[in-house]
């Protein structure tokens, strides 16, 4: 899974469940996950729109501990 995926799998999973995959998560259970969200948001446009910054903020956050740590 690319860093692309994986941070658009946690994107729709922010707009269901409001926080970020947990990182113990393999990528088998995110692909499943981004499969299902995906059917679940579409159309649902309002989400994106009201937790696209909260999510960005979020994401710079672990990505910054990540580097932090290696």
């Amino acid at each position: 899974m690319t860093y692309f995926q994986l941070k658009e799998a946690n994107r729709l999973y922010w707009m269901v469940k409001g926080h970020l995959i947990p990182e113990s998560w393999n990528e088998k259970d995110i692909s499943k996950t981004y499969d299902s969200y995906i059917q679940r948001l579409w159309g649902n446009c309002e989400r994106a729109e009201y937790s696209t910054l909260s999510f960005e903020a979020a994401w710079a956050k672990r990505q910054a501990k990540k580097i932090k740590r290696a």
